[in-house]
């Protein structure tokens, strides 16, 4: 692989999508659980930094709730995968998220807003890589976002990935 200068990177913050290019992930996925993803394009390396979930809902978010007020069973998962699909890093450990308290303690930022004037947003920030270096996915790999709950209840909830893209098959 080659060495890349700064000037080799664009930044980049895109939703995570599934695979019919929706982003807000407010369905019913309970019976078919459903992957949002960023992969790697053919010729290109993705740095992936960070995760950010963003939750709006109506009403108090608490800590055992998910949003301010469904109650999840299976939940969401965080995971990198190969091009077939098959996992090299699970970010939860096997264990989905199913409450907002288990956003807090995966990730390291959080931001509330709530008035009761407006929806309520929960954003979170969950740093992807080790010691400050970015989850590289190459060709086919994904950083993939498996919801299998009913998020109907939601009004919105999105995915998005602050990261960096090189290309690397048009270089000297």
């Amino acid at each position: 692989m080659p060495v890349f200068t700064q000037s080799d990177f664009s930044l980049m913050f895109p939703y995570l999508r599934d695979s019919g290019g929706n982003e807000n992930a407010i369905l019913d996925y309970s019976s078919t659980p459903t992957d949002y993803f960023v992969q790697a394009p053919e010729g290109d390396v993705l740095g992936v930094g960070a995760l950010f979930a963003t939750i709006e809902d109506l009403g108090i978010f608490r800590y055992c709730n998910y949003g301010a007020g469904a109650s999840l069973t299976n939940g969401i998962s965080v995971q990198h995968t190969d091009s077939e699909g098959g996992e090299i890093v699970s970010f939860t450990n096997g264990v989905p998220i199913t409450c907002n308290g288990q956003w807090i303690s995966s990730s390291y930022d959080r931001t509330l807003s709530e008035d009761p004037a407006v929806n309520n947003w929960m954003t979170i920030r969950w740093d992807l890589g080790a010691e400050r270096l970015p989850l590289v996915l190459s060709y086919g790999e994904r950083l993939a976002v498996t919801l299998n709950d009913d998020f109907t209840g939601l009004v919105s909830h999105r995915f998005r990935a602050h990261m960096a893209i090189a290309n690397y098959l048009h270089r000297d």
